[in-house]
């Protein structure tokens, strides 16, 4: 993978840490379930960079794949909350343990994957086969047996010798920058989220009515 292409991984910890800095100095000292939850996603999401990026560097792009995999979770879930009338009360939900698939969207409609990928994906079409390809590296699938046979070796007589590695030297150059800029699109899907967050967060109740409805995350 080019020089560039790991520079630009680089990069994405100043823009999530920066979108941080913004939220908090609206917050003003007052942090209220949904800027928790943001805060929360920006935080994963900065682990998950420095994760991706050492991955990379290591020639190991089946666990990476599976970090873009959590990165797209992120997203995910921060756009169903967000895109509901009434965040700050799922989202003291959520993090209170309550598991988001059991939660309904103004829509009616469980928050489960499914529903949220077609939500999502009604504005960017590419999203439903991505998240599906990705998926297959989490569970153990046809995705890592397909792998397992990329490394392997058919000798002329027909016999195929199998290797295992956590090398990936037999992965395309074309896939391996792929999953990179793909990583980079999702992380900053990320941090737009939270940045439309950080703009639209004072219609979602003054703090007084806030603060006579939740308790102060800090």
């Amino acid at each position: 993978m080019a020089q560039e292409d790991l520079e630009q991984l680089d990069e994405l910890g100043g823009e999530i840490a920066k979108a941080a800095e913004d939220l908090m100095v609206l917050c003003d000292d007052e942090i209220f379930p949904c800027d928790a939850l943001a805060c929360t996603a920006l935080s994963r999401a900065f682990n998950l960079v420095s994760g991706f990026a050492l991955l990379v560097r290591a020639d190991n792009y089946q666990c990476a794949a599976g970090l873009l995999r959590f990165q797209l979770d992120n997203v995910l879930r921060f756009f169903g909350i967000t895109t509901c009338s009434d965040p700050h009360g799922i989202a003291s939900d959520v993090l209170q343990g309550k598991s988001l698939s059991t939660i309904k969207h103004d829509s009616g409609r469980e928050m489960r994957d499914a529903y949220l990928v077609e939500l999502l994906g009604a504005q960017n079409p590419w999203l439903r086969d991505t998240y599906n390809m990705l998926s297959g590296f989490i569970h153990l699938s046809e995705r890592h047996f397909q792998h397992m046979l990329m490394q392997s070796v058919q000798t002329p007589d027909g016999i195929r010798k199998f290797r295992i590695s956590s090398n990936d030297n037999y992965v395309p150059l074309e896939h391996k920058v792929n999953l990179a800029c793909t990583f980079s699109k999702v992380t900053r899907g990320v941090v737009q989220l939270v940045q439309e967050w950080t703009v639209a967060r004072e219609r979602f109740g003054p703090p007084d009515v806030l603060r006579a409805r939740f308790n102060l995350v800090v």
